[in-house]
């Protein structure tokens, strides 16, 4: 029936990196093959981010993209992140690191076989650095097929 919950995928990616400011880096991806036509997917993640400056104002960006069957990526979901001046922690002199959680209903167009592959991607802004999974966080992605 409508709203069935068909399959759930769930992963965890607790490497903890940076990427420097202005390119998007690929943090963690997950994958999911449909097993009904038109069946819409739920994605549900959480990630452990920050940035790192000597600025008042850091900000990084966050995104979601999804690929079908290996076709390329396109951005579903971007949530840009403005965070404050913060002394003392983890990453140099000036990082402040939050928790970040994303949930989008994604309607994707696909064949029954198709592999669908979501993935997270961080970039920085101002000339600073942006990381994940610090502190020895985890960084989950849960994709649930539901039935439509």
């Amino acid at each position: 029936g409508l709203g069935k919950i068909l399959q759930v995928v769930q992963g965890v990616n607790s490497v903890s990196t940076a990427t420097t400011s202005g390119t998007f880096s690929d943090f963690y991806s997950q994958a999911i093959t449909p097993t009904a036509a038109s069946s819409t997917i739920l994605v549900l993640g959480r990630t452990c981010c920050g940035a790192t400056a000597g600025g008042d104002d850091m900000k990084y960006t966050l995104r979601v993209q999804r690929d079908i069957e290996s076709a390329g990526y396109s951005t579903i979901a971007t949530s840009p992140y403005s965070i404050g001046y913060s002394y003392g922690a983890s990453f140099g002199n000036h990082t402040q690191v939050t928790d970040q959680s994303i949930c989008f209903l994604d309607s994707p167009s696909y064949t029954l076989t198709d592999v669908l592959t979501y993935k997270y991607q961080i970039a920085c802004d101002s000339g600073g650095t942006a990381t994940y999974n610090d502190g020895g966080t985890q960084s989950s992605l849960t994709l649930i097929e539901v039935a439509v």
